[in-house]
């Protein structure tokens, strides 16, 4: 595919330009123009007027665990508490009558819907390995990973030196840290640090218990940190303080956790994550910085920088155009919701579009179908809703699943 896309407002994120041109060739971004070009041999997709934007990357969710409502009573002090209330509940009774593949489907269509084009399933990969190429996104296969790094933690991969040596420091090492308030759980940080395993490519998840000393380490470490603030609040009722990770140089990119404690979608996150930070009076994040958490920031986190997170010649084509609602650009693009989305493409193919593009969608050799996502007609890749349809028929009744707004 040989496109073009005209913008007013192109967000790279690090600049905002009012006068672009985007060369789409094939799979990649040919060229960024810094004025608007076009060309009758090679089709133009005019966006002006609104907001042209890297597609969103959730640094962290559990497809598996797609399926609402929450779990759990709250306020726990350690996450092990809150998975033996997840092992006895009935909504996971609930949930075991759907397949695994049929989950890691409506995980990809939440994401879609939320301008997500790449995500990190955070789970061994003897689990995934069977979905990830049949979605219609990107999942993270490039990582090593461990569950956590307490004595309570799952028994995921092949130990945690192992797995950060499997890592070569080329792929990012991923786990949970922090999760809880016992002894063990507020000393990971240091304990990581001492198995010489606390290092650029070590991407911690959640983080609720971090201390000055954690935060010094992994700023001279630069390691990463992954926030999911509605499932923070939802189990402890805290999350990280993540101006004074910011003032200590860490870099910080947003998830949604699964949907068994933490956000409907991205959107959704981004929309806690705002709310939350407005009750703070130790610090603020602006609207750049949240944008920057679900593109180069989350890029960063995941070595997936040299590909994707930023609006570049050279990097994957995935563009995320918005209706632009507010003056300033970065509040625009990340007060959205996902009936504010005109257009999403993952290397150059468009995934969701309202039917203004359909001349795109018709270059495309993929399968579309037509849905509404909160009133807006959309086309979208694929046939989502036989996936609602079987997973209704699994559970005999009409089940709401609110993280996809088509259903």
């Amino acid at each position: 595919m040989h496109y073009r896309i005209l913008s007013d407002c192109l967000i790279t994120p690090k600049h905002v330009m009012d006068r672009a041109t985007v060369e789409i060739c094939g799979r990649r971004i040919k060229a960024v123009h810094d004025q608007f070009v076009e060309d009758r041999e090679i089709p133009t997709l005019d966006a002006r007027g609104k907001l042209v934007a890297p597609a969103f990357i959730n640094a962290h969710d559990h497809f598996l665990g797609t399926w609402t409502p929450r779990v759990g009573r709250g306020h726990y002090f350690h996450w092990a508490h809150w998975n033996a209330d997840l092992k006895s509940s009935d909504v996971t009774q609930d949930r075991s009558k759907t397949s695994d593949l049929d989950r890691y489907i409506m995980a990809s269509y939440k994401s879609i819907c939320a301008g997500v084009t790449t995500a990190s399933d955070h789970i061994p990969h003897e689990i995934n390995d069977p979905f990830v190429e049949r979605m219609p996104i990107r999942i993270l296969t490039d990582y090593t990973l461990a569950h956590a790094v307490s004595d309570m933690r799952l028994d995921w991969g092949n130990g945690i030196q192992i797995e950060y040596e499997q890592s070569e420091g080329k792929k990012p090492f991923i786990t949970h840290c922090n999760e809880g308030f016992d002894a063990d759980s507020k000393d990971e940080v240091y304990e990581l640090h001492r198995l010489g395993v606390l290092q650029r490519n070590t991407v911690l998840i959640h983080g609720v218990a971090l201390n000055d000393d954690d935060i010094r380490l992994m700023a001279q470490q630069e390691a990463s940190l992954v926030w999911c603030p509605v499932s923070n609040m939802f189990m402890y009722n805290v999350t990280a303080d993540v101006p004074r990770l910011q003032k200590a140089g860490v870099n910080v990119a947003l998830g949604t956790d699964s949907c068994a404690t933490g956000g409907l979608h991205l959107m959704a996150e981004l929309q806690y994550a705002k709310e939350v930070a407005a009750s703070w009076d130790y610090g603020e994040i602006s609207d750049r910085d949240y944008l920057n958490m679900v593109t180069i920031n989350a890029a960063k986190a995941l070595m997936i920088h040299d590909k994707l997170g930023s609006v570049e010649a050279g990097k994957l084509a995935d563009l995320l155009v918005l209706e632009r609602k507010a003056k300033d650009p970065y509040a625009a693009a990340t007060d959205c919701l996902p009936a504010d989305i005109r257009l999403l493409t993952m290397s150059g193919k468009p995934l969701l579009g309202e039917p203004g593009f359909q001349n795109l969608f018709d270059q495309s050799k993929e399968t579309y179908s037509t849905v509404a996502i909160q009133g807006q007609r959309r086309l979208i890749i694929g046939e989502p809703m036989k996936v609602v349809e079987r997973v209704r028929h699994a559970v005999g009744s009409h089940k709401e699943l609110p993280f996809l707004p088509f259903a």
